[in-house]
């Protein structure tokens, strides 16, 4: 199975999952639903036993090479707060300030590492993610499934419509108009049309299969779908 927590190198000793997943719950735990990705302060490990240095901790290397990992691979942004802190006031500090930069793909390692968690006999056959798009309908600039692209011409008229409409169907007429709103389409027959465009919209999204962008009578989007700025880091959360 091609994991995403092999593609960029996440440390997958058990020791190293279930930090790794701990700090992404972390995360998730902090933000409000997909339309919020931060920032949202963290902890690093040894900040939640009292009296313990956090830098003598082995579990803390763990959690701040998992962190670089993601923001090498512009999974998240984050920034360290006050790294002298000594306090007990556990309820107020936070440690780390996160943003996160993709949403799908933090998601996805979520349920993969909760999968490889589970034992084997009570796995299901893949880690669960639902379908999420942030997009610009000026702009055609997107996050469709983790995927970063700027749709043109006709993607962009028929994402535009499905966009708009989500949760709600697009008609056939409608979508048909769109199909053949280039030239080189206008004599197409409309029973191949309409499919022709919405195979080479998904191809040019990086979705595979027919399950996030769906097409029968009608054409609808089965996935969450927000603006893209709620996908972009505010103005004043800078990195170092």
């Amino acid at each position: 199975m091609d994991l995403l927590c092999k593609q960029i190198g996440l440390n997958l000793e058990r020791e190293g999952r279930e930090t790794t997943y701990f700090m992404i719950r972390l995360i998730l735990k902090g933000l409000r639903g997909y339309g919020d990705n931060g920032p949202v302060g963290i902890n690093g490990p040894g900040r939640l036993r009292k009296g313990i240095d956090a830098e003598d901790e082995p579990e803390y290397g763990i959690f701040l090479e998992a962190l670089n990992t993601l923001a090498h691979h512009k999974i998240i942004l984050f920034k360290f707060m006050h790294t002298n802190y000594r306090g007990n006031d556990r309820g107020t500090f936070k440690e780390f300030n996160v943003f996160v930069a993709n949403r799908y793909k933090l998601e996805r390692l979520y349920a993969e590492l909760k999968w490889l968690g589970e034992s084997e006999d009570k796995r299901s056959n893949a880690p669960h993610v639902d379908n999420i798009i942030y997009y610009d309908t000026n702009s055609g600039e997107m996050f469709f499934n983790g995927v970063h692209k700027t749709l043109q011409k006709r993607n962009k008229k028929l994402l535009d419509a499905l966009f708009l409409a989500s949760p709600n169907p697009v008609p056939r007429k409608t979508l048909l108009s769109i199909a053949r709103s280039q030239k080189k389409y206008a004599e197409v027959p409309a029973k191949y049309v309409v499919t022709e465009a919405f195979t080479n919209l998904r191809k040019v999204c990086g979705v595979s299969g027919v399950d996030a962008i769906k097409l029968n009578d009608d054409g609808w989007l089965n996935a969450h779908v927000f603006p893209l700025n709620l996908q972009q880091p505010p103005s004043d959360f800078i990195t170092d």
